[in-house]
């Protein structure tokens, strides 16, 4: 799961609306592609989003209609930088110390 869909996710207990991605495929990926089709190897190809954000003392929690006493149970509030560690953490670019 994406941080961008886990982020939506817990700010609308996984109702997402909808999310726009813009993908760059340039000659070299093109080639890198084909390269990887003739050894047989695996055609997928996973990608990271880098998101930034300034306000990691702000509080991610659901919101609004998304607010049910079932979703605040399962979804607690966590700070914006907490939640982020967590998921560098868990895609090993943080160390756990």
């Amino acid at each position: 799961m994406t941080l961008c869909s886990v982020y939506l996710s817990l700010n609308t207990c996984a109702f997402l609306y909808r999310i726009y991605m813009q993908v760059i495929c340039t000659e070299e990926t093109i080639k890198a592609r084909e390269e990887a089709r003739q050894k047989g190897k695996s055609l997928w190809r996973v990608s990271s989003t880098v998101f930034s954000q300034l306000a990691s003392d702000e509080l991610l929690r659901p919101l609004g209609s998304f607010a049910t006493p079932e979703s605040l149970q399962e979804y607690p509030a966590m700070p914006v930088g907490e939640f982020v560690e967590s998921e560098l953490r868990f895609i090993n670019l943080m160390n756990s110390s």
